[in-house]
C-alpha cells in the first residue's frame, strides 16, 4: 500500500484572468504535520479549499488515499476521512463540548464516514474529548470556552469522525501562548498516531513548534520548501514578509 496519504499536483486555480492559485504541488503522508504559511492573499486558503472539495480546481489533480478526488464534493471527501476546520470555527457556540462531538458522530454516521452504532456516540464523544486533554470542558457550552479549547473540541469531533487527514485553518487565531503549545503537543500525539495535519497559520511560533515540512506561498505560487529552520533563514520567504523580524524571531 502506497504511503502517500495526500497528493496534490500542479494545482490552478483562476477567477476570471486572476490566478489565485499556481500550479501547486504537496504530498502528505500519514503522520505527518505539514504547514503552509504566506502573506495575505498568497492564496493558502483558496488552496485549503480546492483540497477539502469546497472549491473546483482549474487545473490539476488531487489523489486522496490513492483515490482521484479531484472532482469529488467535499462531502465524499469526508467520508473518506478527509476533514477540515474552518478559520471562523465550525463548533455550534450553544451546544456543550461533549454534544458538538456527538453531532460530529451524527453528521458522519449519516455521511457513511464511521459505523458505530449511535447508542456509543456519548462514550465515543468523551473518550475523544478525554484523550485530547479537554475531558473536564465535556459539559461546558462552547460558548464560554476559551479559544485554544474550542479548536481542541474542533480538532476532536474530526478524530472521533474518523479523520485520516484534518486540515486546520488558523487554528492559531485568538489562542495564547499557553494554548498554543498544547495545541501542538495534542497535533504531535495525534500525528505519533497515524493521523496526518495540514494546516496554514499566521502564527509562525505554532507552524515551526508542530510541522516538520513547511511550504511557503506567494502570489499563488510556492516559492520555498523545506524544514522550518531553512525556511526561517530563506532570503525569498523574508523578502515575501518585507523583510520583517516576525521571521526571524519565529
Amino acid at each position: 500500500m502506497s504511503d502517500v496519504l495526500l497528493a496534490v499536483e500542479s494545482v490552478t486555480v483562476r477567477f476570471g484572468g486572476l490566478t489565485a492559485v499556481d500550479s501547486m504541488s504537496v504530498v502528505v503522508r500519514p503522520g505527518a504535520i505539514y504547514g503552509i504559511i504566506g502573506p495575505n492573499g498568497a492564496g493558502k486558503t483558496t488552496f485549503f479549499d480546492t483540497i477539502s472539495g469546497h472549491r473546483r480546481v482549474s487545473a490539476g489533480r488531487i489523489e486522496f488515499r490513492g483515490n482521484d478526488v479531484t472532482h469529488e464534493p467535499a462531502h465524499r471527501r469526508a467520508r473518506m476521512g478527509l476533514a477540515r476546520t474552518f478559520q471562523l470555527g465550525g463548533i455550534i457556540p450553544d451546544l456543550t463540548a461533549l454534544e458538538n462531538v456527538i453531532l460530529g458522530l451524527d453528521q458522519a454516521r449519516r455521511s457513511g464516514a464511521v459505523l458505530t452504532d449511535r447508542r456509543s456516540d456519548r462514550a465515543v464523544a468523551l473518550a475523544t474529548l478525554e484523550r485530547l486533554g479537554v475531558g473536564g470542558a465535556a459539559d461546558q457550552p462552547c460558548v464560554s470556552l476559551a479559544a485554544g479549547t474550542r479548536r481542541l473540541v474542533e480538532v476532536a469531533r474530526t478524530i472521533a469522525a474518523g479523520a485520516h487527514l484534518v486540515l486546520l485553518d488558523e487554528p492559531g487565531a485568538g489562542v495564547h501562548e499557553t494554548e498554543s503549545r498544547e495545541l501542538v503537543r495534542v497535533i504531535r500525539a495525534l500525528a505519533g498516531e497515524g493521523t496526518a495535519f495540514l494546516l496554514i497559520d499566521h502564527s509562525m511560533d505554532l507552524v515551526f513548534a508542530a510541522c516538520e515540512d513547511v511550504t511557503v506561498m506567494n502570489l499563488g505560487k510556492r516559492i520555498a520548501n523545506g524544514p522550518p529552520e531553512a525556511i526561517r533563514n530563506d532570503p525569498r520567504v523574508l523578502e515575501a514578509y518585507l523583510g520583517t523580524t516576525a521571521m526571524r524571531r519565529a
